[in-house]
């Protein structure tokens, strides 16, 4: 690895982690996430978007 491919090979390693916390936070908000589509789901209700 030459030293012009280190910051470029970390900036990559920063960036796939920053997507996994933010996949994450997606996944788990309460009000939008996973929670909501099982209650969804157990309700019967269609999955619409309400905007």
């Amino acid at each position: 690895m030459t030293v012009a491919t280190r910051p470029t090979r970390r900036l990559e390693y920063v960036a796939a982690g920053l997507a996994d916390v933010v996949a994450i936070v997606h996944l788990f908000h309460p009000t939008l996430g996973a929670p909501a589509l099982v209650a969804y789901t157990a309700a019967g209700t269609p999955l619409i978007d309400p905007r």
